[in-house]
């Protein structure tokens, strides 16, 4: 069981995560985060085999989708940028799904909280469970200040291809995955 103190240090990251990500994301000009130079692809490569928990309880990793190219959203029921690209999201997931495309969820939130909010509101997309320390994944991927939201698009060879810190516009996203989609 965590103390007080744990939760309130838990809370308190959780909402600087928030206001930093929103205001980085107010700030940047263009749609999209510089992709870091990672000739190795290394912070891909972490992120495609770190653990996370499923949503039955079972450990997951986002490897099991390699090959397709993956949408991976760093999101929190308490973030209000990121409860609102989930719509887009889940409709993104369904167009796209027949092109190789696969949305997951990587929920830095309490577990009870994420259910609840999956009941309340049917993703259609998974959701992966992330402890606070999975935010860090995040930093060298372009969002130093673990910000949420914080999107990665990976292609279908495991290479980081888009960044994103704040809310994705679903226009868009959906304009960047034709792209990827379109590439042999």
């Amino acid at each position: 069981m965590k103390t007080a103190g744990t939760w309130l240090a838990v809370v308190a990251t959780a909402v600087a995560a928030t206001l930093a990500g929103h205001w980085i994301g107010k700030r940047a000009a263009s749609t999209s985060i510089e992709i870091p130079e990672d000739t190795s692809g290394q912070a891909a490569i972490r992120l495609l085999t770190a653990p996370f928990k499923g949503m039955d309880g079972k450990p997951r990793s986002l490897d099991e989708w390699r090959g397709r190219i993956l949408v991976v959203n760093f999101w929190a029921t308490w973030c209000p940028p990121c409860r609102a690209e989930i719509p887009g999201f889940s409709r993104l997931s369904d167009e796209f799904a027949s092109n190789g495309v696969q949305f997951v969820g990587i929920a830095v939130d309490d577990e009870t909280l994420v259910r609840t909010f999956s009941a309340e509101r049917p993703l259609r997309y998974p959701i992966l469970l992330g402890d606070p320390d999975a935010l860090s994944l995040t930093a060298p991927l372009g969002n130093p200040t673990q910000g949420l939201p914080f999107t990665a698009v990976i292609d279908r060879t495991g290479r980081l291809a888009l960044v994103k810190l704040g809310a994705f516009g679903e226009d868009d996203l959906r304009s960047k995955l034709e792209v990827l989609v379109a590439r042999p």
